[in-house]
């Protein structure tokens, strides 16, 4: 498994999915080997990130130590390839976790086409057709990224995509329909048992978990807010997640600062805590592949209100285990105001919400990678993964 990004070294979607993986397969009895990204600066206990993760001796963590600019990776490229021809001369298969950068990871990219290794990727989200905020224009480096994307999206075997709303974009990007398949990202419903709830003030008490940027719709959330002030003044939003100062400054602006409250970013362990003290969550995206957030909200069973896109339109059905909006300030308002006035649909929502995540866990998605795996292994005409039991 190479990663760019490995929880809880780092935080977000694709690290979280990795190390959660790696855990399941590692139980399955997998022999595995993580090379994972570390900013050069930065220090890392292999033992404590084995014991956090709760893998085996026998599952080889790799570190792969990278300087925080691209152009200066450069020069890690011959190292790499160097490493990765010793980790990868008895590899049966590799899954990329995230699309290869060109510096330095289509090294590796090419050393498994080299070798005829199988090869697989996880895609999470656009690129070719990311959207972009009205009059944005693609930089160099996004123009040359594009440019390598569409050289070497044919080197892979297989395209993990977790929705089919993402599988439909990820063909119209010119990847080969007949290798995208679709597994969902996991929840660990473990840690959302038993949970103590976080005091969150307002009534009601709204939490949006994101980044305040414009493709996570952060003036749809800010702008349903001051519609929301006008019927009910007690409301108060709870923001988490990294943010910049200029986000303060809008909120000083619009007089919200009273309002939303900010919490920054929060270690994840404690993350469940929120979800249960929140009595309605959000997640107001213009696009989302799938939305882990989502889940988690519903896993602490939680009513959610949000954007009526992508992957999220799979996991809620409206009205039933959750409320679907139109991605805009009064349609999410009136969402909003739907589910604080009827107690009983929040009530049953919640219910069924929890139903609903229930079948992300973790184990059963894992069992969705092994059959790929095995397909993939046994179209090589390798020997089939069955002899060590992962599969009945």
């Amino acid at each position: 498994m190479v990663t760019t990004s490995l929880y809880p070294i780092s935080i977000g979607g694709p690290g979280n999915v990795t190390s959660h993986l790696a855990r399941e397969l590692d139980k399955c009895g997998l022999k595995l080997t993580i090379i994972f990204e570390v900013p050069q600066t930065e220090q890392v206990s292999i033992a404590l990130l084995r014991s956090y993760m709760g893998i085996r001796d026998s599952t080889e963590l790799v570190p792969l130590r990278l300087a925080p600019k691209r152009i200066t990776r450069f020069t890690a490229m011959p190292s790499t390839f160097y490493m990765a021809t010793r980790k990868m001369r008895d590899a049966d298969l590799v899954h990329f976790q995230t699309y290869p950068d060109i510096f330095p990871y289509s090294t590796m990219l090419a050393l498994t086409k080299a070798k005829h290794i199988p090869c697989a990727l996880s895609y999470h989200g656009s690129t070719i057709l990311k959207i972009k905020q009205p009059g944005h224009k693609r930089t160099l480096p996004e123009h040359l990224r594009l440019s390598y994307i569409s050289l070497t999206k044919s080197l892979f075997d297989a395209i993990i995509v977790p929705s089919f709303s993402m599988a439909q974009r990820t063909e119209l990007e010119g990847f080969e329909g007949k290798k995208i398949r679709v597994i969902p990202n996991g929840i660990d419903l473990d840690k959302f048992q038993g949970i103590e709830s976080m005091k969150l003030d307002g009534e009601p008490s709204i939490l949006w978990v994101g980044y305040p940027e414009w493709d996570k719709g952060v003036d749809i959330i800010v702008g349903a807010m001051k519609i929301l002030l006008e019927t009910i003044p007690s409301a108060r939003l709870h923001f988490v997640g990294p943010y910049r100062p200029e986000f303060i400054d809008e909120l000083k602006r619009e007089e919200l600062e009273d309002v939303i409250r900010i919490h920054g970013s929060i270690p994840p362990l404690m993350m469940p805590s929120y979800y249960a003290g929140a009595d309605i969550c959000v997640n107001p995206s213009r696009w989302e592949s799938f939305s882990l957030v989502v889940i988690e909200a519903m896993a602490a069973g939680r009513p959610v209100v949000a954007s009526r896109v992508g992957g999220i339109k799979e996991i809620i059905d409206d009205g039933v285990n959750g409320l679907l909006s139109n991605p805009d300030a009064y349609s999410f308002a009136k969402a909003i105001l739907r589910a604080y006035n009827d107690a009983d649909l929040r009530k049953r929502i919640s219910q069924n919400a929890f139903r609903r995540a229930k079948e992300f866990n973790w184990p059963n998605i894992t069992s969705h990678y092994l059959h790929l795996y095995e397909e993939l292994y046994r179209a090589k005409g390798q020997q089939d993964l069955r002899y060590l039991g992962f599969l009945e």
